[in-house]
């Protein structure tokens, strides 16, 4: 059986190549969504009820409605921009500028970069972001894997989070990178509850260390948001996965 080659993002096709072409890309919030429904449905809209792939009615670009079966839908339902009241063009705004920063950014630079109105705003945006950066078939390890273990010193203001965390990495080269990148972007100022999410970013970031475009990882992780269930501002404030146990 014959079967389409699968063929690459291309920079200035599939996503902008520099800011100037971004905001041109995204003038509206239309376009926006235009982009997002590319990218969640590349082969054409697939009802998230009955799955049937077929153009749906649209009374406008936001509201979808499936010729088969009925169901309303939105381009931004299930995803982590399902019911934001920020505008798609900050959101996507916010990705470009997270992405385009080879060290990450902290909650108060995106807050003042993109003139929003609170610091917990953007602090929401950027653990939404992280969640969308683990991919959700990503190969796992197998086979005999070696482990380390490294302590991070972190600010820890919630009673009983100890100051010192114990998580294990890999290599000791990439948990002195860790170090680094939390004591350096993020002044360690990471509550022990979110580590994960920031060690989530790290991953990110350090598994595509090498590529030469920005707007490549740009696309990556909207790719990523569109596949990725939502994420209420609760959530991300009460979240806590415990730390491995030793066997």
């Amino acid at each position: 059986m014959d079967t389409q080659p699968i063929v690459a993002p291309e920079a200035g096709r599939d996503y902008p190549r520099n800011w100037n072409e971004f905001l041109d890309w995204f003038a509206s919030e239309e376009t926006c969504l235009g982009y997002l429904e590319k990218l969640r449905w590349p082969s054409g809209f697939v009802c998230p009820g009955c799955g049937v792939a077929q153009e749906p009615y649209r009374s406008n670009r936001a509201r979808l409605m499936c010729r088969s079966c009925g169901r309303q839908s939105t381009v931004t339902a299930g995803t982590i921009f399902d019911k934001t009241r920020t505008p798609l063009r900050v959101w996507l705004a916010a990705a470009w500028y997270l992405t385009n920063q080879k060290q990450g950014v902290s909650a108060l630079g995106l807050q003042r970069v993109l003139g929003l109105g609170s610091y917990q705003t953007a602090w929401a945006m950027l653990h939404r972001f992280r969640r969308a950066m683990v991919r959700p078939d990503r190969n796992l390890l197998k086979g005999q894997v070696e482990v380390d273990e490294t302590y991070l010193a972190i600010t820890a203001t919630a009673p009983m989070c100890p100051p010192m965390c114990r998580w294990p990495v890999c290599i000791d080269r990439v948990a002195l990178l860790v170090k680094r990148w939390i004591l350096g972007t993020h002044h360690g100022s990471v509550q022990p509850r979110h580590l994960d999410a920031y060690l989530d970013e790290f991953v990110f970031r350090f598994n595509r260390r090498t590529s030469g475009s920005r707007g490549m990882l740009f696309y990556r992780l909207l790719q990523q948001a569109v596949v990725t269930e939502p994420v209420t501002y609760d959530s991300v404030v009460n979240s806590l996965r415990e730390p491995p146990q030793q066997a």
